[in-house]
């Protein structure tokens, strides 16, 4: 196992809790992280992964709840957790959005990216009160790409609208953009993560004109929040490269797919890539790819699996990870997504996707490790402790 040139974090292997507070079908708030009571039950949640040799986790801040209107601010629930991170010496990663915002706001209006900045800047304050000395790194918003084809293109999510995903992508960028500005404008030692999925999407054989045609359109397209930002598309919403520091990479299964029509964003357009065929690359190779087009460091952000998918996941994953650091990608974390199961996003089922589950209608969501996914990752991260513990 290689290892890159200086950690950038306490850990190599994050712990992530899932915390998305979208609006959805039912037009109904959610709250996966009161639902998994990972907001009280914090410090035994990282003590878990103190166990395990996990020191660093990725938290969400949740807009819609804090920003109350009228410059009026409730950071209360989310400061509990940092006072408790700082207690147990955890490094916390903060998403200021995660598929949110307060209804009070039109999120097409430029209101909604100066709101977004000043909660930003709020934000950042209260996080730097804990952490008085080290380098902050920020998620500003979560899966731009993703959030903008939900709710802007397919309307299943707040701000439920149909066939606007790029304009709301163009949107969300700029809300990003002003808030590193504001945060920087009060915060030198700060750093930035652009999270967004990296997917590949394969013309199906027997492949027409149509469907290459569709593979390199994607290709493209997939990109575009990350371009946005750097200044490569549309500059003038005021991309630079300076807010494309640390990319961060979301990766599940049902990121390889067949494409099977002539629309790249039409989900009835694509098929999963089975587990185990041939035509599934490797991790490393996504990575590269994502690499070779901005050269910047990389997180992957998010990763996991369901069921009994998990133990096989894990196995090939940290496999995948290891080619990649073989390589030389500067790849300087990567982080179990969800430590602790988690609720559906849209029936509220639990997913059994965690490294601990509980049972449904568990009030107290009393956690139950999934033994196989820890035996498949307690010697990685033994790995790493020593090869960063002897320099």
């Amino acid at each position: 196992m290689a290892k890159t040139e200086k950690p950038l974090f306490q850990s190599f292997f994050w712990g992530g809790f899932e915390c998305a507070s979208h609006i959805g079908l039912t037009r109904t708030r959610w709250d996966l992280l009161g639902m998994s009571r990972h907001d009280i039950l914090c410090r035994e949640d990282y003590q878990r992964l103190k166990e395990l040799g996990i020191t660093t986790v990725r938290e969400g801040l949740a807009w819609s709840q804090i920003d109350l209107g009228k410059n009026k601010y409730d950071f209360s629930r989310y400061e509990s957790m940092m006072k408790v991170a700082h207690e147990e010496g955890i490094e916390q990663v903060w998403d200021l959005n995660h598929f949110d915002y307060p209804e009070y706001l039109d999120p097409f209006s430029e209101r909604f990216v100066i709101q977004f900045a000043r909660y930003a800047q709020k934000a950042i304050k209260l996080i730097r009160k804990y952490n008085p000395n080290r380098t902050l790194y920020i998620v500003p918003i979560n899966e731009i790409s993703f959030w903008s084809h939900m709710g802007g293109m397919i309307g299943v999510w707040a701000p439920h609208k149909l066939t606007r995903g790029y304009q709301f992508k163009q949107q969300l960028v700029r809300a990003s953009i002003a808030a590193m500005d504001a945060i920087w404008e009060i915060d030198s030692n700060v750093r930035f993560i652009q999270v967004d999925p990296i997917f590949m999407r394969t013309a199906k054989k027997p492949i027409s004109i149509v469907k290459k045609a569709t593979e390199d359109s994607f290709r493209e397209i997939k990109f575009q929040a990350f371009d946005m930002l750097c200044g490569k598309l549309k500059p003038e919403l005021g991309g630079h490269p300076r807010y494309l520091d640390i990319i961060g990479a979301n990766y599940y299964l049902y990121n390889q797919e067949w494409i099977t029509g002539d629309d790249p964003l039409d989900d009835s357009c694509h098929e999963l890539i089975p587990w185990n065929s041939r035509a599934r690359v490797s991790l490393a190779t996504m990575l590269l790819e994502v690499y070779s087009r901005y050269h910047r460091p990389i997180v992957v952000t998010e990763t996991g699996a369901w069921g009994d998918w998990r133990e096989k996941w894990w196995k090939r994953t940290l496999k995948e990870i290891d080619d990649a650091l073989i390589e030389g990608l500067p790849l300087y974390g990567l982080c179990a997504y969800p430590v602790i199961d988690r609720h559906d996003w849209d029936d509220a089922h639990l997913t059994n996707s965690g490294l601990w589950d509980f049972e449904e209608g568990d009030s107290r969501c009393r956690r139950i490790p999934h033994e196989a996914s820890l035996q498949a990752i307690r010697p990685y991260i033994e790995k790493w402790h020593k090869l960063t513990s002897t320099g």
